[in-house]
Protein backbone atom coordinates (compact mmCIF):
# COMPACT_ATOMS: atom_id res chain seq x y z
CA UNK A 1 0.00 0.00 0.00
CA UNK A 2 1.22 3.35 -1.43
CA UNK A 3 1.74 6.15 1.20
CA UNK A 4 -1.14 8.13 1.07
CA UNK A 5 -1.44 12.31 2.17
CA UNK A 6 -3.07 13.45 5.42
CA UNK A 7 -5.11 14.64 3.70
CA UNK A 8 -6.13 10.73 1.65
CA UNK A 9 -5.63 9.50 5.57
CA UNK A 10 -8.44 12.16 7.10
CA UNK A 11 -10.92 10.70 4.04
CA UNK A 12 -9.75 7.29 4.91
CA UNK A 13 -11.00 7.84 8.57
CA UNK A 14 -13.97 9.65 7.72
CA UNK A 15 -15.13 6.45 5.21
CA UNK A 16 -14.53 4.11 8.27
CA UNK A 17 -16.04 6.01 10.74
CA UNK A 18 -19.31 6.08 8.43
CA UNK A 19 -19.43 2.75 7.69
CA UNK A 20 -18.41 1.17 11.33
CA UNK A 21 -19.76 3.89 13.36
CA UNK A 22 -22.56 4.38 11.42
CA UNK A 23 -23.89 2.18 8.21
CA UNK A 24 -23.35 -1.15 10.04
CA UNK A 25 -25.40 -0.25 12.81
CA UNK A 26 -29.50 -0.76 13.40
CA UNK A 27 -29.89 1.84 10.21
CA UNK A 28 -29.10 -1.06 7.86
CA UNK A 29 -31.59 -3.02 9.50
CA UNK A 30 -34.26 -0.14 8.98
CA UNK A 31 -33.04 -0.02 5.42
CA UNK A 32 -33.13 -3.60 4.56
CA UNK A 33 -36.63 -3.87 6.01
CA UNK A 34 -37.61 -1.11 3.22
CA UNK A 35 -38.56 1.85 5.71
CA UNK A 36 -35.43 3.81 4.42
CA UNK A 37 -35.55 3.68 -0.02
CA UNK A 38 -31.96 3.23 -1.66
CA UNK A 39 -32.10 6.55 -2.81
CA UNK A 40 -32.85 7.86 0.62
CA UNK A 41 -29.90 5.41 2.36
CA UNK A 42 -27.27 6.83 -0.26
CA UNK A 43 -28.28 10.56 0.74
CA UNK A 44 -28.04 9.55 4.72
CA UNK A 45 -24.66 7.46 3.39
CA UNK A 46 -23.25 10.75 1.82
CA UNK A 47 -24.60 13.49 4.02
CA UNK A 48 -23.03 11.47 6.93
CA UNK A 49 -19.87 10.90 5.18
CA UNK A 50 -19.27 14.49 4.60
CA UNK A 51 -20.25 15.50 7.70
CA UNK A 52 -17.42 13.25 9.52
CA UNK A 53 -15.14 14.46 7.16
CA UNK A 54 -15.69 18.02 7.95
CA UNK A 55 -15.54 17.54 11.58
CA UNK A 56 -12.22 15.83 11.22
CA UNK A 57 -10.94 18.67 9.14
CA UNK A 58 -12.19 21.20 12.05
CA UNK A 59 -10.60 19.14 14.54
CA UNK A 60 -7.47 18.98 12.62
CA UNK A 61 -7.21 23.04 12.16
CA UNK A 62 -8.53 23.15 15.59
CA UNK A 63 -11.77 25.33 14.99
CA UNK A 64 -14.11 22.73 16.04
CA UNK A 65 -13.40 23.31 20.13
CA UNK A 66 -13.46 26.98 19.33
CA UNK A 67 -16.29 26.67 18.05
CA UNK A 68 -20.12 28.60 19.41
CA UNK A 69 -21.83 25.25 18.74
CA UNK A 70 -18.80 23.27 21.17
CA UNK A 71 -18.73 25.59 23.59
CA UNK A 72 -22.41 26.49 24.20
CA UNK A 73 -24.93 23.55 22.50
CA UNK A 74 -24.33 20.94 24.89
CA UNK A 75 -27.65 18.76 24.44
CA UNK A 76 -25.46 16.13 22.73
CA UNK A 77 -23.07 16.12 26.18
CA UNK A 78 -26.36 14.83 27.84
CA UNK A 79 -26.28 11.65 26.05
CA UNK A 80 -24.60 8.26 27.88
CA UNK A 81 -21.02 8.37 27.68
CA UNK A 82 -19.49 5.64 24.90
CA UNK A 83 -18.75 2.60 25.66
CA UNK A 84 -15.59 0.10 23.79
CA UNK A 85 -17.56 -2.70 22.01
CA UNK A 86 -14.82 -5.49 22.62
CA UNK A 87 -17.43 -7.69 21.03
CA UNK A 88 -17.84 -5.23 18.30
CA UNK A 89 -13.99 -6.60 17.02
CA UNK A 90 -14.85 -9.82 15.86
CA UNK A 91 -16.71 -8.52 13.50
CA UNK A 92 -13.85 -6.42 12.27
CA UNK A 93 -11.58 -9.59 12.20
CA UNK A 94 -8.79 -8.03 14.43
Amino acid sequence: MKKMTETETRKLIARILTVHGYRNSPIEDIHASGRITDEEMKHLNKTILNQIYTLLMLIENGKLFNSWWFTNDSWWREWDEPKYLKEWEKGLDL
